[in-house]
């Protein structure tokens, strides 16, 4: 397998992008070299840890569950992802935004908290774990959150909104 952070492999990764992970895939309006999912897969089963397909195969699973043995679950493509790679905190914070999306909350906070325990320092992790500490009625948590977040950036309003309009 090739690894998305490896720079003696960008050559392999840019092969596997140019015909099979497009901007088309990746927004799941169509597939390059066949039906969606099928490119995302590909692109997973030579890159597991390709951030970009790892997003875009849960966001497609949320939308239409897997139905055929010929690909994996999501949860699969994560799991194969931290097998190969598992001190990389992006994948966590990846996993955790699939299972917030699927309303998995506690699974989604076991992998935001370990991205945290791997030292992955990120606006994106902190905005949202703070949007699920929210959900979850845990606004003290979720506006230390979202201090971590925006204070590293992070430019969406909607925490923010969010709190305020609860009056935290």
């Amino acid at each position: 397998p090739v690894d998305v952070n490896d720079p003696a492999d960008k050559d392999k990764i840019y092969i596997v992008e140019k015909y099979h992970f497009t901007q088309e895939v990746a927004a799941l309006i169509r597939g390059s070299t066949s039906k969606l999912p099928g490119d995302i897969h590909y692109t997973l089963r030579h890159i597991p840890n390709h951030y970009g397909a790892l997003d875009s195969m849960a966001r497609y699973q949320l939308k239409i569950p897997v139905e055929s043995p010929e690909y994996f679950t999501a949860d699969c493509y994560f799991e194969r992802a931290l097998a190969f790679r598992p001190k990389d905190g992006r994948l966590y914070m990846l996993y955790g935004m699939y299972l917030h999306r699927a309303k998995r909350y506690d699974q989604a906070v076991a992998m935001y908290a370990h991205a945290e325990e791997l030292g992955f320092d990120n606006p994106e992790l902190y905005y949202n774990r703070g949007l699920l500490e929210f959900q979850r009625d845990n606004l003290d948590e979720a506006a230390a959150y979202a201090a971590k977040a925006y204070a590293g950036g992070y430019p969406l309003p909607a925490l923010r909104d969010k709190l305020a309009k609860a009056g935290v």
